[in-house]
């Protein structure tokens, strides 16, 4: 085997999907992280670390200090403060806040009686619009339009929220 022969191996062995280790002096596999944006490596990968609804690539460090930073702003419904508000938001991002919520507990599960209790991502006034959500695990969400609110009757609050809606007809989001 000539050296040049050595050097193509180990770089094939780094190419390699799935990395092996030794465990207990059994051989175990760990997915090693896409290093692009390969949707399909990705959805692999996420799968492998027991995240089967992540489909996108993980988001930067940058967005992912940021977005940190915004989730631990207190919301305050009376001076309409919320962590999200006024942010347009991917579904990498969500994806992310979904994985990294609650220090790490992951997303509430629903089929998990224990984990009814938990509260869910807080997203009121994120920008939403044109993400497909389908397959999160969205349990507990708080989400809401941006609507003015104060002392109006239902029937008043029901025609703002018309008119609202009808000023946004191409905000499209699907769960």
């Amino acid at each position: 085997m000539s050296e040049q022969d050595g050097t193509q191996s180990s770089t094939k062995q780094r190419r390699s999907r799935k990395t092996s280790i030794a465990k207990n002096g059994k051989q175990a596999y760990v997915a090693q992280r896409p290093a692009d944006d390969n949707r399909q490596a990705w959805k692999a990968y996420w799968k492998d670390q027991g995240q089967p609804w992540r489909t996108e690539p993980e988001i930067n460090i940058e967005r992912q200090k940021y977005l940190a930073e915004r989730r631990s702003i207190t919301p305050d419904i009376k001076q309409g403060i919320y962590p999200f508000k006024d942010i347009k938001l991917s579904r990498s991002d969500i994806e992310w806040l979904l994985a990294t919520h609650e220090n790490g507990q992951g997303p509430v599960y629903w089929s998990d009686e224990r984990q009814r209790e938990r509260e869910g991502l807080d997203l009121r006034g994120a920008d939403l619009c044109h993400l497909d959500l389908h397959h999160l695990p969205l349990a507990r969400l708080r989400a809401c339009l941006k609507i003015e609110t104060g002392a109006i009757s239902s029937s008043e609050k029901r025609g703002k929220i018309d008119k609202e809606l009808q000023r946004i007809p191409s905000c499209e989001m699907t769960v």
